[in-house]
C-alpha cells in the first residue's frame, strides 16, 4: 500500500496568562493577555502522525484547513516539490499562504523522517554538528536590577548568553546594559532586542548615541534599532557605531531577506524560518548566503516543538554561519521569564536536552520529539488580541 496523507488539520490554540501582564515602555504601557500557537497535525493512511507549528493566525489556520488540506490529502508526504507546485502556481496567492505552507511542510517532513527512519537534518542534507549554541530570551522591558536577577537564574541553569528586550527609556536602557555587563563579564554574551526603539519612540540621533555608548559593554548585537528595510540608515549606523547591528526578522519575504544579506548592512542576520517559507527554503537561503561570509542567528521562536525543528536546520551548518539560536524562557515554578506559557511547557512529552548553553540535536526520526496531543484539547483558542499598547496620557 502506497503511503499518502489522509488527514491534515491546523489547530489554533491559546494559553492565557493567569493575570494580564502590564509593563511600562517609552511612551506608554504594554499589556499582554495570552500567547497563541498554531499546531498542524498530519496523518498517513499507515498511521504515522507528523506535527508542525506555524504563525499563530486565524487566517493561516483557515488557509491550511480550507485550501492546503485539499492539496495535501492523498499526496505522498515526500512529494514536497509537487505540493509546492500545486500551492504556488495558482492564482490568486492569498496573504499568509507562505506561512501556511511552512507549517504544513514541517509536519510533512516529520512524516518523511518517520517513514525513512532518519532525522530531519538528514532529510535536509546532513548534519555538520550535533549541538547548537542558544541564548536565553526572557523578560520584557525589565529594569537593570530585574535583568541582572533573570540573567543570574539563566547562568545557574547553564546558559552563557542572554538577550535583553529594551524600551523603558534611553537612560534606563543604558543602565540595564551596564548593570548586566558588570554582573556578567565577558565571555558571557549579551544581545539587545531594540525593536521598541523604532517607530518614533526614540529619535535617530538618540539611537546612534545609545549604540556608541553601549560599545564598551561588548554586545553580541543590537537587533533592529530601525526597520530592516531602511538600508541606508542601517549602513550609516554600521559606519558610525562600533556595536554589531542585527536584523532581518521583520522582513516579509525570503527574496527580501536574501537582498538584505547581499546589502551588507547587517552584521548578524536574523532568520525567522516559519515566517519566510519553511525549512526547505531556509536551508536553500543559508546555502546561498554562506559564500558571503554572513553570520546568521535563528530567532523568533515560541515553543519547544519549533525549537526541535529549527535546531535540526541549524545543525546542517557550522557555527561560523549559524552561530546562535534563540531559546525563549517562560516563567513558572519559581523560574523568571517573559510570562507563563503553559501550552509551551506541556507540548512535548520529553524536554529537549540543553547542556552547557547548547541545545543537543534530537536524533530520533523526523523532528526527533514526541508531541503531547492533549494540548489540543487543553488549550482551546480564545479570540482577541494577545497584547495591546496604551500610549501615555490616553
Amino acid at each position: 500500500m502506497k503511503v499518502k496523507v489522509d488527514e491534515l488539520q491546523a489547530c489554533l490554540l491559546s494559553s492565557p496568562l493567569p493575570q494580564p501582564l502590564r509593563r511600562p515602555v517609552q511612551g506608554g504601557q504594554v499589556t499582554i493577555y495570552k500567547r497563541d500557537c498554531l499546531m498542524v497535525r498530519a496523518r498517513t493512511n499507515q498511521g504515522q502522525v507528523g506535527f508542525g507549528v506555524g504563525t499563530p493566525s486565524p487566517n493561516v489556520a483557515q488557509l491550511i484547513n480550507r485550501n492546503l488540506r485539499a492539496a495535501v490529502v492523498g499526496l505522498n508526504p515526500g512529494n514536497l516539490a509537487g505540493l509546492r507546485r500545486k500551492v504556488f502556481h495558482r492564482r490568486p496567492r492569498y496573504p499568509g499562504l507562505v506561512q501556511a505552507f511552512a507549517a504544513v511542510e514541517m509536519a510533512l517532513l516529520d512524516l518523511q523522517g518517520q517513514i525513512a527512519k532518519c532525522s530531519l537534518s538528514e532529510l535536509l542534507g546532513g548534519w555538520a554538528r550535533r549541538r547548537v549554541r542558544i541564548y536565553a530570551s526572557g523578560g520584557v522591558y525589565l529594569d537593570g536590577e530585574e535583568s541582572v536577577r533573570e540573567a543570574g537564574f539563566w547562568a545557574g541553569s547553564g546558559f552563557s548568553a542572554c538577550k535583553l528586550e529594551l524600551g523603558l527609556s534611553p537612560r534606563q536602557d543604558m543602565q540595564t546594559v551596564r548593570k548586566v555587563r558588570d554582573a556578567f563579564p565577558a565571555p558571557w554574551a549579551i544581545m539587545v532586542d531594540a525593536r521598541a526603539w523604532r517607530g518614533g519612540h526614540y529619535g535617530l540621533e538618540e539611537i546612534g548615541r545609545l549604540l556608541r555608548d553601549m560599545a564598551s559593554s561588548r554586545l553580541e548585537w543590537v537587533e533592529e534599532p530601525v526597520a530592516p528595510q531602511d538600508i541606508e540608515t542601517l549602513r550609516q549606523l554600521n559606519k558610525d557605531c562600533p556595536v554589531p547591528i542585527s536584523g532581518g526578522g521583520g522582513v516579509s519575504s525570503l527574496e527580501g531577506w536574501l537582498d538584505l544579506a547581499r546589502s551588507g548592512s547587517q552584521d548578524v542576520l536574523q532568520l525567522d524560518v516559519l515566517h519566510l517559507g519553511g525549512l526547505v527554503d531556509a536551508h536553500r537561503a543559508l546555502r546561498e548566503v554562506q559564500p558571503l561570509g554572513c553570520r546568521v542567528a535563528i530567532g523568533r521562536l515560541s515553543t519547544p516543538l519549533e525549537a526541535a525543528a529549527l535546531v535540526q536546520l541549524a545543525s546542517c551548518f557550522e557555527g561560523d554561519l549559524v552561530g546562535w539560536m534563540e531559546w525563549p524562557q517562560y516563567s513558572g515554578d519559581g523560574r523568571p521569564g517573559t510570562y507563563p506559557f503553559r501550552l509551551a511547557e506541556q507540548m512535548l512529552h520529553t524536554s529537549l536536552w540543553i547542556d552547557r548553553g547548547e541545545l543537543v540535536v534530537p536524533d530520533a526520526p523526523g523532528l526527533g520529539v514526541k508531541v503531547n496531543e492533549a494540548v489540543i484539547r487543553r488549550f482551546p483558542y480564545r479570540s482577541g488580541p494577545c497584547s495591546s499598547f496604551q500610549p501615555t496620557g490616553v
